[in-house]
């Protein structure tokens, strides 16, 4: 289905399905506000940035976190390379 990815203040990361105006997807693991979201290329992965300083990438299927990395700044913005062989991020 379509969706769009969005954070919430409670450390959350959700999906909302835009066919049916719900939540399709809850991604739950960071202990800091989630401060971006971007999806891979392929809609498969989701990657989301925090202020606890933490990159992690999402199954969007299963939910499912799938790697993440603990940085020393938080993470303020997050993307892919045109490929989507790459993440990007900025820290402040």
């Amino acid at each position: 289905g379509k969706g769009i990815g969005g954070s919430l203040y409670d450390n959350r990361c959700v999906i909302l399905d835009l066919a049916t105006k719900s939540i399709g997807r809850t991604f739950v693991g960071h202990s800091g506000v989630v401060l971006d979201v971007c999806f891979s290329r392929d809609s498969k992965l989701l990657i989301t940035g925090s202020d606890d300083k933490s990159l992690r990438v999402w199954d969007v299927e299963s939910g499912q976190p799938l790697w993440s990395r603990c940085l020393t700044h938080q993470v303020v913005s997050v993307g892919t390379s045109p490929c989507g062989t790459h993440i990007v991020c900025t820290i402040e």
